[in-house]
């Protein structure tokens, strides 16, 4: 249905048949061939309603009673292929006169069979929908073929001239109508007349007083503007829609950018971190390195077993030795250099988390020993063993 040339021009034609459509399509399409067939506004619609109204869709009309007789005469001239010489010569060929042929249409299978052939079928049909609403942006008409073809190509940007292709060779529409074949016509076309405004022309060719005039006048006027205030109130709509859309996704933006913000702040937070624990390390490694929670920790794998129980005081001075040495040697490298002096356990990030070890059996262990020892005089040890009763009850009560 819709075709690449669409896309690229950004506007859909609407070839309505006998009304100048192959020049307009060669020059909007930039090509020689004939591309776009004679496919109705309603049809693209139903392919694709939103592709449709994206697109800048136009066509063309001419007053019917010129269409029909151009339409006549490039068929009994063998119409544009093998197709529609054959059916002009089974529905056309037959008339010895344009007359003849019109009258004929009052016979109803006749009218039926010729209105079926594209070339006859009633120019509204192409071009609306089946409440007889027009669906294109723009109706020009033959009439006014150059100057409306012009709007046109204002539209879409573009300075190229019309060229006419298959121009009709017949005298002047109204040298093959009279009074009789005019009435025929307006009737089996009236709403070609009617909703594209060649009506307005009834009274060059029928006997209507002024004041039927005037209410065909009326009546347009009063159509025109119920169309035009349907016009309004879908427009209306239409912008309550798009804004609505804009709405949401100017909403889905503020979400996305809030989202992003949030990132940025958890990645500038972990760079934060990252730099804080290569330049001082992590709470909870400064604890692990405190006296109480090396002895409590030795004490506990030594326990395990006897040879560990039987080296556990060697272990255990080791340690301490070892602690006190790293302690002096620290001490020194601060008086040289102050900005070593480790920040305060509170100001690291992992601090909540790092207190969790001073409350484990290891690190309580530990302090219990380093009591004793300080208390040794006074049967600190004895109290120790106790406390490790304590310690070893109070723990085994928490897991349960």
């Amino acid at each position: 249905m819709f075709k690449d040339f669409h896309d690229k021009y950004k506007c859909i034609f609407i070839h309505v048949p006998k009304v100048a459509g192959s020049s307009m399509e060669r020059v909007i399409f930039e090509t020689n061939k004939w591309l776009v067939s004679h496919v109705k506004a309603k049809d693209y619609i139903k392919f694709d309603k939103d592709k449709f109204e994206s697109y800048f869709s136009f066509g063309f009309v001419r007053n019917p009673y010129d269409r029909v007789v151009s339409a006549y005469h490039y068929l009994r001239g063998g119409g544009g292929n093998l197709t529609d010489e054959t059916w002009a010569k089974e529905n056309i060929y037959k008339y010895n006169s344009f007359e003849d042929f019109v009258l004929n249409l009052q016979n109803d299978n006749e009218r039926i069979k010729i209105l079926s052939w594209i070339h006859f079928i009633p120019q509204y049909q192409f071009l609306c929908d089946d409440n007889k609403k027009i669906l294109v942006n723009f109706v020009g008409r033959f009439e006014k073929l150059d100057k409306d073809f012009k709007k046109i190509l204002n539209i879409l940007n573009r300075k190229d001239k019309l060229i006419h292709v298959n121009k009709s060779r017949h005298r002047n529409y109204k040298d093959y109508y009279n009074v009789k074949t005019y009435e025929i016509i307006r009737k089996i076309y009236k709403n070609d007349f009617d909703i594209f405004d060649y009506d307005i022309e009834d009274k060059k060719y029928f006997n209507i007083s002024q004041q039927e005039f005037l209410n065909i006048l009326e009546s347009k006027i009063t159509t025109k503007n119920a169309n035009l205030e349907f016009l309004r109130l879908d427009n209306n709509l239409k912008i309550q829609n798009l804004n609505k859309i804009i709405k949401n996704k100017d909403n889905i933006i503020q979400n996305n950018n809030l989202k992003i913000q949030n990132l940025n702040k958890i990645i500038k937070n972990k760079d934060n971190l990252l730099l804080f624990q290569a330049k001082y390390g992590v709470a909870k490694t400064r604890i692990q390195n405190q006296l109480s929670y090396k002895l409590g920790q030795t004490m506990i794998v030594n326990s395990k077993s006897i040879l560990g129980c039987l080296i556990m005081p060697v272990a255990l001075l080791s340690i301490i030795i070892s602690y006190k040495q790293e302690q002096k040697i620290y001490q020194e490298k601060i008086k040289k250099d102050p900005s070593l002096k480790p920040l305060p356990l509170e100001s690291y990030p992992d601090y909540q988390e790092a207190l969790k070890l001073k409350n484990h059996f290891s690190y309580k262990l530990g302090q219990a020993l380093i009591q004793a020892n300080k208390t040794w005089y006074k049967g600190g040890y004895i109290k120790m063993w106790f406390e490790i009763v304590k310690l070893k009850r109070e723990f085994k009560n928490k897991k349960i």
